[in-house]
C-alpha cells in the first residue's frame, strides 16, 4: 500500500544525456484479472506480469550543471522521463551498463508512463527506483516524496 509521507527523494548523482527520453504512456502488465501481476521475486521485472515492486522518489537531474548520471549522459528530470535504477540491480558497471538506453513503464494508482533508464541510483535498495521531476509529476504529486509503485522494463 502507498505510503504518503513526506519524505524527501534521497541524494542523487543525476543522468546525464540529451536524448529525450519516451514519454509514452500505456497500462500496466494484465494478469488473468486485468490488474498489474505479483511483484517480482526474482528481479527480472518483466512485462508478462511480474513487475518490480518497491520505492519510488524523484530527482533533480541538474542539466544546468551539465552533470552526468552513471550511464554517461546529461538529462534535463524537468522535462524528460527518466529514471535511476537501484545500485545493487546495476551494479559496479556505469557507462556500457546493459541496464542503460533500457525502458521502463512505472505505474502508481492507475497511471503508467514510461522512462528511460539513464542513472544508477546509489540510494535505492531492492527494487526501489528514482525518477525524474518530470516523470513521478506525471504519475502523483511531487510532494509525496516517497511512495510504492510497480514497474518493468518494456525494453
Amino acid at each position: 500500500t502507498p505510503s504518503s509521507t513526506s519524505t524527501p527523494a534521497a541524494a542523487y548523482t543525476p543522468p546525464t544525456t540529451s536524448s529525450a527520453a519516451p514519454a509514452a504512456t500505456s497500462s500496466a502488465p494484465p494478469t488473468s484479472n486485468g490488474t498489474p501481476g505479483a511483484c517480482s521475486t526474482d528481479g527480472k521485472c518483466s512485462s508478462s506480469g511480474t513487475p518490480c515492486c518497491g520505492d519510488i522518489t524523484h530527482y533533480d537531474t541538474d542539466a544546468a550543471h551539465q552533470t552526468k548520471g552513471a550511464c554517461g549522459w546529461v538529462n534535463d528530470g524537468a522535462t524528460e522521463d527518466v529514471v535511476a535504477l537501484p545500485h545493487g540491480m546495476m551494479g559496479e558497471q556505469s557507462n556500457g551498463n546493459p541496464f542503460c538506453g533500457r525502458t521502463v513503464n512505472v505505474s502508481l494508482n492507475g497511471k503508467t508512463a514510461s522512462a528511460k533508464v539513464v542513472d544508477k541510483c546509489m540510494g535505492c535498495e531492492g527494487q526501489s527506483i528514482d525518477l525524474s521531476d518530470h516523470l513521478f509529476g506525471q504519475l502523483g504529486n511531487p510532494d509525496i516524496g516517497r511512495t510504492q509503485a510497480k514497474w518493468w522494463f518494456t525494453s
